[in-house]
Order: C-alpha cells, then sequence, then structure tokens
C-alpha cells in the first residue's frame, strides 16, 4: 500500500466515525478481556519512560516500519489490529492502565511519542488490555496528542494499522 502524508490522518477521522456508529461510545460499556496489574514505579529520565526500572518502548513488526529513502511516497505493510495482535503480544504490551496513568500525569510522557520527523501523530497502542464489546467484537485503546492535550480512543481490531500505530511494550 502507498501512503501519502496525511492520508493516515484521514483514515482515523474516518475509523473514529465508524466507531461512533457501530459501538458504545462509552469505554464502561466494555468489558476487559484481560486482568489489569498494578504499576509500582513510573519515571521519565533522559526522555524515556521507565515502569519498575524497565525501559519503555515503541514496538512494530519489521515490514511495518517507516521506509524513510523516499519523500513523497511511504513503502509500507498495513496488517488489521487482528494480525498485528497476534504480533504484539508476545513482546510484553503494557496495559491501558498505564494509559490511563499518563493521562492523569501528562508531564511523564516524553515529547518525543507525540509526532514522528514529519509531523504526523503517533497513535500509540496500549495490546495488553483488550476490550469486546457485546457483539464480541474485540477493541484497543489508544494514546495520542491532539495538538493541545494528550487523548485517548478505542479502535476496532478490524480495522488496519499502519507505521504511525506503535505498540507500547517493555523492552526486550
Amino acid at each position: 500500500m502507498v501512503l501519502k502524508k496525511n492520508s493516515h490522518q484521514k483514515d482515523r477521522r474516518r475509523n473514529e466515525h465508524l466507531l461512533q456508529n457501530t459501538h458504545p461510545r462509552h469505554i464502561a460499556d466494555f468489558k476487559p478481556k484481560i486482568r489489569r496489574r498494578k504499576v509500582l514505579k513510573v519515571i521519565n529520565k533522559n526522555s524515556d519512560l521507565y515502569i519498575n526500572n524497565e525501559k519503555v518502548s515503541f514496538y512494530l513488526p519489521e515490514k511495518m516500519v517507516k521506509n524513510s529513502e523516499g519523500k513523497e511516497q511511504i513503502i509500507i505493510e498495513v496488517l488489521t489490529g487482528y494480525e498485528l495482535y497476534e504480533k504484539v503480544k508476545t513482546k510484553r504490551p503494557l496495559e491501558d492502565n498505564v494509559l490511563d496513568m499518563l493521562l492523569k500525569n501528562p508531564r511523564l510522557i516524553p515529547k518525543k511519542w507525540k509526532r514522528d520527523k514529519d509531523g504526523n501523530t503517533y497513535f500509540i497502542f496500549f495490546w495488553g488490555t483488550i476490550y469486546k464489546d457485546s457483539r464480541n467484537r474485540s477493541y484497543v485503546r489508544c494514546l495520542y496528542f491532539d495538538g493541545k492535550y494528550w487523548q485517548t480512543s478505542i479502535y476496532w481490531l478490524g480495522f488496519c494499522w499502519n507505521f504511525l500505530d506503535p505498540a507500547l511494550v517493555l523492552d526486550l
């Protein structure tokens, strides 16, 4: 698939519109599939986030990493959330209790998580907690910067993910 700049953001707006029309709007209507673990210690050191003294980083499968050679077009592999989840679940993904803690303490969020070097917004996913709706469809929550504030959203695993949609994992 060939993407042009800002096409990802248009897809996100389309996906959010679809979500508003296909599932309950409040996250309280969802039931998490995976139990939450406690977060003991979270610090931002040298523009990196550490949880319980382990560094946190972005994870994308190798074929989804942005190709920096071409400036006009970016050639990447796009995966559905279900395909990506199969790859991410073995990489120690963080649960959404970390997302909630970061939203309450945004000063801990590294600035480099806002946008990539081309100015595209990252949508950072917390694959350690999967939600199911009443129709048994799976969803995952994400963190993103809207230009002024850090926000959260929830996405159906049937949507497509690309290089701007990293999973947040503990370093391997």
